[in-house]
């Protein structure tokens, strides 16, 4: 089944089939999946009551990317981990992608990605996470990281893996724009 085309499809650039350049396949599914997130932020609800919050849109983001690499036949070669909570604090990254080598499907390369959001996003989302009880367990690994900011941490993580591992930051939002797009990825 082929991924439904959306309405900024035609932004984006061909996608030239490369089947050993994991450089192509990555950002063709990080095109992708961008393109799809673009067109939850410009869906106009009737009755002004879809307003996805920022968790909400880096799931649909990540969603998108993960159908875009089964599309593209990268399940032998490609593995996503979704960092926990507690995670998400310790090591500042939210999901880490993996290359596989074959057959052992050890990592060839890691690349730690981390959403970053509009400041009034991050705010709108820390309110409505101070209105829920933490638990212990997010209590802890936030005492552990307090004297390092996420970016510290992120950095950290990845060195700690080695040299094969890079650090992905995607953006979403841009400033003055009244549909809130996601402009696109930038890397280290």
């Amino acid at each position: 089944m082929s991924p439904r085309t959306g309405m900024f499809a035609k932004l984006t650039a061909p996608f030239a089939n490369k089947p050993n350049d994991f450089t192509c396949l990555i950002s063709n599914s990080i095109s992708f999946a961008s393109t799809r997130t673009k067109e939850y932020l410009v869906f106009k609800d009737p009755e002004g009551k879809f307003q996805p919050s920022p968790q909400t849109l880096t799931q649909v983001f990540l969603m998108n990317y993960i159908t875009q690499s089964v599309n593209l036949d990268l399940t032998d070669t490609f593995s996503c981990t979704s960092m926990t909570p507690e995670q998400r604090i310790l090591l500042g990254a939210d999901w880490v992608w993996a290359i596989l080598k074959k057959p052992t499907k050890n990592p060839k390369i890691q690349i730690a990605l981390q959403v970053l959001h509009l400041p009034e996003w991050e705010e709108a989302e820390e309110r409505a996470a101070a209105r829920k009880p933490i638990s212990e367990s997010i209590q802890m690994a936030q005492m552990e990281s307090r004297n390092k900011n996420v970016y510290e941490r992120m950095v950290d993580f990845c060195t700690s893996i080695g040299k094969d591992c890079y650090a992905l930051f995607l953006f979403f939002g841009k400033r003055d724009d009244k549909y809130r797009q996601v402009p696109g990825p930038a890397g280290k």
